[in-house]
């Protein structure tokens, strides 16, 4: 029997080798990390140990940067975290992206694939690659007891949080706002109009049976402050590269509906009468909430007003709703000290509005024109000769 050192032995009997030299076998163990990759499967202990990544062996980032995804390989480069140090849960052993991010503590570990739990990787893989006939009861139970704890332990842990399905009215609002944030030019223009006449107006309407909300006056001084301003009642043609101004101001209302939000279209509101406005938003509303909408009720429109003035919001900026060149954010009314016609200080109500525009299609002198007109005529609905 030649003498050989352990792991010549097991180099030998591996590689098929018997009778060697004991220099021979010495000589055989250091040419082992020169052997090609494809003697083992890739993602493997072996061949990790290869490239200086395997269990017990110096980490080397440079393993994680040739086999993972670029998103993967992202996170790692972002987070500073080594490869060899995360647990991987996918097939044959290759880190996911949902690895990465437990380990930074973003997320629960995932389970992993069926593959990757049939994959038995321990330190006796690295250091002793035994032949499959040579295998005894003892390698075994220890590999056993090394992986099935980890395993183990992301099956029972609890997870911190629910997931919560996302419908596909959600997916389509986030795609679209994020299509327009990230493309079209936003410019923002905030002003604080007085709603003393509008709170004149709705007492007498109301003493007169007539209902009339200040969402309703919003509306109705929009639309006759952009039939004033044609370059705000416009569009973006993306396929042309222009703007197209609209002859109808069709005015898109923000709804929240469950799960989302709707934009039904009051048109042609530039020619209705204040309460026709008011009775159409209610009409479209209603049918939103109970999902009756057609797709062309709900489609379109030149512009767009939201408004948050049932909630303690004071002022806020909405993003565009493509193709439309501007959107209109209105605040809740709140009470002020201003100075009266004597001089006194007195309270009066005020709101702010802030109007988001396509830079592409209105200049900011054209909305700044549009916020003047439209102040003059939520300001004085009397001195406008507003159509009740």
């Amino acid at each position: 029997m030649w003498a050989a050192t352990p792991a010549a032995r097991r180099a030998c009997t591996r590689l098929g080798a018997s009778g060697l030299l004991r220099g021979h076998a010495e000589a055989l163990v250091r040419t082992v990390s020169s052997f090609p990759l494809h003697m083992e499967p890739a993602g493997s202990a072996v061949s990790r140990m290869e490239t200086g990544t395997g269990v017990g062996a110096r980490a080397d980032t440079s393993w994680g940067l040739t086999r993972l995804w670029p998103s993967v390989r992202r996170l790692l480069t972002e987070s500073g975290l080594d490869p060899a140090t995360i647990i991987p849960s996918g097939p044959r052993g290759t880190l996911v992206k949902g690895d990465v991010l437990a380990a930074m503590g973003l997320c629960a570990p995932p389970m992993p694939s069926r593959a990757a739990a049939a994959q038995v990787i321990t330190p006796a893989d690295v250091v002793i690659p035994v032949a499959a006939k040579m295998t005894t009861a003892a390698p075994r139970a220890a590999a056993t007891m090394t992986t099935a704890a980890p395993l183990a332990a992301r099956e029972d842990e609890a997870s911190p949080y629910d997931d919560v399905r996302v419908t596909s009215v959600r997916k389509i609002i986030a795609a679209r706002l994020l299509e327009s944030k990230t493309t079209n030019p936003h410019e923002y223009f905030t002003a604080d109009v007085s709603l003393a006449g509008v709170a004149t107006l709705r007492a007498e309407l109301k003493a007169a049976g007539v209902r009339a909300s200040v969402n309703d006056c919003v509306v109705y001084a929009a639309s006759r402050a952009l039939a004033a301003s044609p370059k705000v009642n416009a569009t973006w043609d993306d396929a042309k590269g222009v703007a197209v101004p609209h002859d109808s101001v069709d005015i898109a209302i923000a709804v929240s509906i469950d799960g989302g939000l709707i934009t039904p279209v009051v048109r042609g509101a530039h020619a209705m009468s204040l309460t026709a406005i008011g009775g159409e938003v209610r009409q479209l509303a209603g049918r939103a909430r109970e999902g009756k909408l057609k797709p062309h009720e709900y489609t379109g429109g030149s512009f767009s007003v939201s408004n948050l003035g049932m909630f303690a919001v004071d002022h806020f900026s909405a993003i565009l709703n493509p193709p439309q060149g501007a959107i209109m954010a209105v605040g809740r009314g709140v009470d002020r000290v201003v100075l009266g016609a004597d001089g006194a200080p007195a309270a009066a109500p005020f709101m702010s509005v802030t109007v988001s525009a396509d830079a592409r299609v209105a200049d900011a002198a054209d909305v700044a024109r549009f916020i003047d007109a439209f102040r003059d005529q939520i300001e004085s609905p009397k001195g406008s000769a507003w159509v009740v």
